[in-house]
Order: structure tokens, then sequence, then C-alpha cells
């Protein structure tokens, strides 16, 4: 008896894991994403959760590809920077705005994030060489 398998399974499942991951954080989506500021996305309620979710990722990604995923709890902005890394090796980014504040009579800073696609320019190398 066969059991047929997809191929795509195990970038199913991660494509998955990463909808269900930045959809917990507050994201809309992947293709169509809202801004977030950092302290939406950086806090310890959201990093309770993201280490609930720790075990779910590691089934799927490797630690040499998301180094974030050992979560050894030294790293400040660890929320951050495994979404930056599940978020690449899925062919997206962070992209950042830094926009200015006034708070209590002080000038400061802060800053909001968006998912956006990352353009592969596979198609266009391709067909360039078919020219030559």
């Amino acid at each position: 008896m066969s059991i047929p398998f997809d191929s795509n399974y195990i970038l199913n499942k991660k494509k998955e894991l990463l909808v269900a991951f930045t959809q917990q954080l507050g994201f809309t989506s992947l293709e169509y994403s809202n801004y977030l500021s950092f302290h939406q996305i950086q806090n310890e309620e959201m990093e309770q959760k993201v280490v609930e979710m720790l075990p779910a990722l590691r089934t799927v990604f490797q630690t040499y590809h998301i180094r974030s995923i050992t979560h050894r709890r030294n790293d400040k902005r660890f929320v951050l920077n495994l979404l930056r890394q599940l978020l690449k090796h899925m062919n997206y980014a962070l992209e950042s705005k830094t926009y200015h504040l006034i708070k209590d009579g002080r000038l400061t800073s802060s800053t909001k994030y968006r998912i956006v696609p990352i353009e592969l320019n596979h198609e266009v190398s391709v067909s360039e060489s078919r020219q030559e």
C-alpha cells in the first residue's frame, strides 16, 4: 500500500507555521501586511507566546537556518530576531520605518515594522541565459 506524499509537505508546514506565528504577533497576512510597532512585537507577553510555539517551529525549521530557535534567553530582541530569521528563510523581509515622537516633552524615536516579500529574479536570469 502506497501512502500519497506531497513533495512540498515540509515547505507547506513551514508556511503554515509562519502564518500562525505572524498572526500571533498581530500581522494580518504575509502578502498585505500592516505595520506593528516595536513594542507590539517585542514584549514579555509575545515572548511567552513565542516560547510556547518553539517546539512546533523546531519540527520543520533547522537551527542552522534559524539560530534564534534555540532560545537561550540572552537575546534582548528575541521575538524580533526570530521573526526576521523565519521571514528571510521563507523569502520575506521585515521592513522598518523609524519615526520621531514627543513623549513627556522629550524627543524620542520608535520603529514600526511590516512584512514584505523578497523579490526573486530567477525568471529574469533564466530568460537572459536562454537568449545567449
